[in-house]
């Protein structure tokens, strides 16, 4: 139907009909997956290996800018282990202006890599290192979408009224002397972000690769840094150091494993943003998800996070409200040491950004 947010109270909720829609339609995915889960629950032989949540975060280009405490393994690296895993991630983004005298638009895809690598201090303690690499463009994905949303008879919200892989990724604040650009993001071929450095300790819970039958609970602290190797004029990071603390937590039997993440940050707007009087707020995050073995060395998984927005200051109705995405995939066990993960990721929060995340992630333990 393609109507566009002109203002006025039928337009908008017009507009929130088709987003409740869009979120029905995530669930009913979990709906799907739960049945398969109990199809193939029944094998006895099923069991969990190395469990741990989805190794994925929020996509939206702006929240990329800072370091969050997102999901990660809910027991410690043994003693000398160390771990290396790639996590790739795959996004169509697209949002609309909102109301207010602020503006934003995401229309493009990212592609993140994020090569990470862990080592195990030993006594629960850890320390691990990521260096995402980001590309960014028009993208390819914009038919497959339209397509699936025809097809699931979800809403198009205008994508039918523009051309498609088209890139726009900007942030707009009103000033004295006018509308100003208060962010954006380049296109690029492949571009480093900040890296980040997290130290973690867990003084409750098993290493990763003991028995968890006589201590199925975990719990761990978290402390981290980002530092700013990206760059900040092109939208790559906002050019200073982020902090992080957080906490991690997790149930495991042997199908069936259940986990808990959140923290907050302290972070930074990058200088084109300050320039205009917008500052970055500070993100709290909170997530749960579960991991159930469905067959030997297959698992599935799901997930919720939510986020607060880092433009909580900004006067745009699509971009100063808080973020809750959902994660459904599975992960296959090729030893007690390597597993090839995947996951789909859905925004649960009318008129958020981004719209579809694809995930991939390949780790090996030594």
């Amino acid at each position: 139907m393609g109507v566009r947010r002109q203002g006025g109270s039928n337009t908008l909720v017009v507009a929130d009909r088709r987003d409740d829609r869009c979120a029905d339609g995530a669930w009913a995915r979990v709906a799907v997956a739960g049945l398969v889960l109990a199809t193939f629950g029944a094998c006895r032989s099923a069991r969990l290996v190395d469990a741990q949540p989805l190794a994925v975060r929020n996509q939206h280009p702006v929240q990329l800018t800072s370091l969050g405490a997102h999901a990660r393994p809910a027991r410690p690296l043994a003693g000398s282990d160390v771990e290396f895993s790639t996590d790739l991630a795959w996004t169509n983004l697209w949002l609309r202006p909102g109301q207010g005298q602020d503006r934003i638009e995401l229309d493009g895809e990212l592609l993140r890599i994020t090569p990470r690598l862990r080592y195990g201090l030993g006594e629960g303690f850890e320390i691990g290192f990521a260096l995402p690499f980001l590309h960014s463009g028009g993208g390819v994905l914009d038919g497959f979408v339209e397509s699936w949303h025809d097809g699931f008879g979800l809403p198009q919200n205008e994508r039918d009224n523009f051309d498609r892989d088209r890139f726009a990724v900007r942030v707009d604040r009103q000033t004295p002397s006018g509308l100003r650009t208060a962010w954006q993001l380049d296109q690029t071929t492949l571009a480093v972000q900040d890296a980040a450095l997290e130290f973690a300790w867990f003084p409750v819970g098993a290493p990763r690769g003991a028995a968890v039958a006589d201590q199925p609970f975990s719990f761990g602290l978290r402390l981290g840094v980002e530092a700013p190797l990206g760059d900040e004029d092109r939208g790559f990071g906002n050019g200073s150091f982020d902090t992080m603390v957080g906490f991690v937590a997790g149930y495991e039997t042997e199908r069936l494993a259940l986990f808990a993440w959140g923290g907050h940050s302290f972070t930074k707007a990058p200088s084109i943003a300050r320039d205009t009087g917008l500052r970055w707020r500070d993100p709290t995050m909170l997530g749960f998800g579960l991991e159930a073995a469905v067959a030997p060395s297959l698992s599935f998984l799901a997930q919720v996070e939510w986020e607060t927005s880092l433009l909580d200051e900004l006067d745009e109705t699509h971009a100063n409200r808080d973020q809750v995405l959902l994660w459904t995939g599975g992960r296959y066990a090729f030893s007690e040491r390597s597993a090839l993960e995947f996951s789909v990721g859905e925004d649960l929060v009318r008129s958020v950004s981004p719209d579809v995340t694809f995930a991939f992630g390949l780790r090996h333990r030594w």
